[in-house]
């Protein structure tokens, strides 16, 4: 090879192999990053891009920068010629102004340049991942004899000083009540049996995250000077069985954890603490759990240095979360998603409070038992309350243990259609019991007539819509599992229970409910567009 076309100047050393200096490092489990080129052919310029990604959470990064080069045992007469050039550019890290190139003929005697730098990145890591750039690069400038080498090393938390100890593991970690938004979760604060029942609820996710109702969690783990890089949570079911609901699989009783990494969501963090203040959970797809469910904390990170990894069996007296100092929970799944159930709701959908339909695999069996029964809601996410009452954030003073349900009317004619399933609070139910009555005075006159009774369709029709609802209540009033049944007052009160029409007047043919299960209660003013039923799901299929 030639350089402007006249051969190089004789070295004043020996022309032998290249000595390269050390090679670099590899990347060690993503905490130490090596970028590092050698240029040893003549006149071609190397260059290695620079991508490293600093997690968040990450309270600072160490650069070391090197450029060492064999040029420097060069003799005087030579090093106009045989000057290598060299360049490094770390792109991304705050206030650090790591870029600068040059040429060798800079270090002739000490054959070595290097830079070090700690870095804090803590405020552009609080929330979210840090993507550094940039490149390193170096040019053996005539001849192939004598390398260059240009090297960037990144490292993870250069301020915090080394833990003695590597042991890694999950002290405690708990969800709080109530949520950002103020309002009581997971457990109901009134409770009863015409009410809720005690308990931990949880809404988990099959299909979608939501956000609405979100979770404060906190973690503690030690040592409290550990890297934490992912948080990741898991879930059990406590003594799985096989499945007894039709149509259904028991759930996982193996631990199973979602690869989402929760420090992607929003979260504060303190020595050997991580505040979580809206947690929304991941996904958990596949079979739903049928019993109680424990949740398990998972952390990935580095202490002094080293990557590591907490151990769920071994950590299971500390990393499963507790809510009240108890470590189960009872599932909830939203109804309204499961084939067979989601085109049965009828009323609106309350999507921006986290949905309506959230219940337990027990409430959901019952569901899918009652083939076309129609529903409306159950519910909310992780049992969110309001107000000094507790009441539910759907507006029901129950409706806080997955297991309370708003049912449509029998219509009389072997289904739950709208109208006279109780829509616009029971009107098209109320005008079929005054057409009815209207009906029965218009033929007294043909009855006295003819001496016998004569029923028109709608006295016919209302006699319909009293058995049939008569019938699916009795049933269900009479069961084991059923805690209370509600009905609507006034109207609907008087035809289904005394078989009266509003004036008083006996509606023929009809009498009163003699066999009504006690569980069956009217209530003044409500219930007028549906009834309401409370289940014991413990009870459901024993």
């Amino acid at each position: 090879m030639t350089q402007d076309g006249k051969e190089p100047p004789p070295r004043d050393i020996p022309a032998s192999k290249r000595s390269s200096p050390a090679a670099p490092l590899p990347a060690d489990e993503g905490n130490r990053a090596v970028f590092s080129v050698t240029a040893a052919e003549q006149d071609r310029p190397v260059t290695k891009n620079i991508d490293f990604e600093v997690p968040a959470g990450t309270e600072s990064v160490s650069v070391r920068i090197t450029v060492l080069t064999e040029e420097s045992r060069a003799s005087a007469k030579n090093r106009g010629k045989h000057t290598d050039s060299w360049s490094y550019s770390v792109v991304g890290l705050p206030d650090s102004g790591l870029s600068a190139s040059g040429l060798v003929d800079q270090m002739y005697g000490t054959g070595r340049i290097a830079e070090r730098a700690c870095v804090n990145v803590s405020e552009q890591t609080k929330n979210t991942a840090l993507r550094i750039s940039g490149s390193v690069s170096a040019t053996n400038i005539g001849d192939d004899l004598l390398p260059t080498t240009t090297t960037v090393e990144l490292t993870l938390e250069c301020m915090r000083p080394k833990s003695s100890s590597t042991k890694f593991e999950v002290v405690s970690a708990k969800f709080l009540s109530p949520n950002k938004n103020s309002n009581p979760i997971i457990s109901p604060l009134k409770v009863g049996e015409s009410s809720n029942l005690a308990g931990s609820y949880l809404s988990i996710p099959q299909s979608r995250s939501d956000n609405t109702n979100t979770i404060p969690l906190e973690i503690r783990y030690s040592p409290d000077d550990a890297t934490i890089t992912e948080v990741n949570l898991g879930i059990a079911e406590v003594d799985a069985t096989p499945g007894v609901v039709s149509g259904t699989s028991p759930g996982v009783s193996a631990l199973t954890f979602s690869n989402v990494n929760l420090l992607t969501q929003n979260y504060t963090r303190e020595p050997g603490l991580i505040k979580f203040p809206g947690l929304s959970l991941p996904t958990f797809s596949g079979e739903m759990a049928m019993e109680n469910i424990t949740l398990t904390v998972r952390l990935k990170g580095s202490v002094g240095g080293v990557a590591v990894s907490s151990d769920p069996a071994a950590d299971a007296e500390h990393g499963q979360v507790k809510f009240n100092e108890k470590k189960e929970f009872t599932p909830l799944y939203l109804a309204g998603d499961v084939t067979g159930l989601s085109d049965r709701r009828f009323g609106i959908r309350d999507t921006n409070k986290g949905g309506d339909s959230w219940s337990t695999m027990q409430t959901i069996g019952w569901l899918l038992g009652c083939y076309a029964c129609r529903f409306n809601d159950i519910s909310s996410q992780h049992v969110a309350q309001v107000g000094a009452e507790h009441n539910s954030i759907l507006v029901h003073k129950g409706h806080s243990d997955g297991q309370q349900i708003d049912m449509r009317y029998a219509d009389g004619a072997g289904g739950y259609s709208d109208a006279l399933g109780g829509q616009n609070e029971g009107a098209h139910i109320r005008q079929l019991i005054n057409a009815a009555k209207t009906e029965i005075v218009e033929n007294a006159g043909l009855t006295a007539k003819i001496g016998t009774w004569v029923a028109g369709p709608k006295q016919r029709e209302l006699e319909r819509w009293i058995d049939e609802n008569r019938a699916i209540l009795e049933t269900e009033g009479k069961k084991p599992y059923t805690r209370v049944i509600f009905i609507g007052g006034s109207f609907i009160e008087k035809a289904l229970v005394n078989g009266k029409f509003p004036d008083e007047s006996d509606i023929p043919l009809v009498g009163a409910w003699t066999t009504k299960p006690v569980k069956i209660i009217a209530t003044p003013g409500q219930h007028m567009d549906h009834w309401h039923i409370s289940l014991t799901g413990a009870l459901l299929y024993k």
